[in-house]
């Protein structure tokens, strides 16, 4: 719920509470007072300035206003975080976790740990892209430094399937050659998130 204070009657009661407009957090105050009188006009209980608050705490204001960088840098956080969604679903609703139906995994031994290995997994993805997604509609400041863990998590991952421990196995599943993609891409997108934009007349 969206409340819109009106310039005159702010400026009164700027006077009467003794505020001045000025600083930041002062404005803030005053739109607060002012909510809480038109909350009372309409009827609405006083706690429900307080469950706001919860909810503010929960998940605050866009910051979407101070991101100077490429918007298609935001746009592919998006499908980053989508693709990490998906391959988080896969390893944590399927039987098998995705072992033995995508990747060419043994499970005639150990079959149960190496399940409950994959789900762990899913898990950290799905909480991983939800966060991926969320920063890029909302909070997109926040992109260069999602794009940098981004690009550590799969640089790391591309090294020790291709030439750390996981190269042993032999085995290269589609995800191993995804991330080799996704590392070439976080860097081109984290170059153009770092790069400020020409701001145009018009909000994008």
């Amino acid at each position: 719920m969206t409340l819109y204070v009106p310039l005159v009657p702010a400026a009164r009661l700027c006077r009467k509470e003794n505020i001045s407009l000025t600083p930041l957090e002062n404005r803030s105050k005053v739109v607060d007072l002012a909510s809480a009188r038109l909350l009372g006009v309409a009827g609405l209980q006083p706690g429900f300035l307080q469950r706001r608050g919860v909810f503010m705490s929960f998940l605050p204001r866009s910051n979407n206003d101070y991101y100077a960088g490429s918007h298609m840098s935001a746009w592919f956080l998006l499908a980053a975080g989508a693709f990490t969604l998906v391959l988080g679903g896969i390893h944590f609703f399927l039987p098998d976790g995705g072992a033995g139906l995508v990747a060419p995994i043994d499970l005639s031994t150990r079959r149960d740990m190496v399940v409950a290995m994959f789900a762990s997994l899913g898990a950290i993805q799905i909480a991983h892209g939800l966060a991926e997604m969320l920063i890029s509609l909302r909070y997109r400041a926040l992109t260069p430094l999602m794009l940098s863990l981004v690009l550590l998590e799969r640089g790391l991952m591309a090294f020790d399937v291709w030439l750390g421990k996981g190269a042993r196995s032999g085995s290269h599943p589609p995800e191993h050659f995804a991330s080799l993609v996704v590392v070439a891409l976080s860097v081109w997108f984290l170059g153009l998130s770092l790069r400020r934009r020409r701001r145009s007349g018009l909000s994008r």
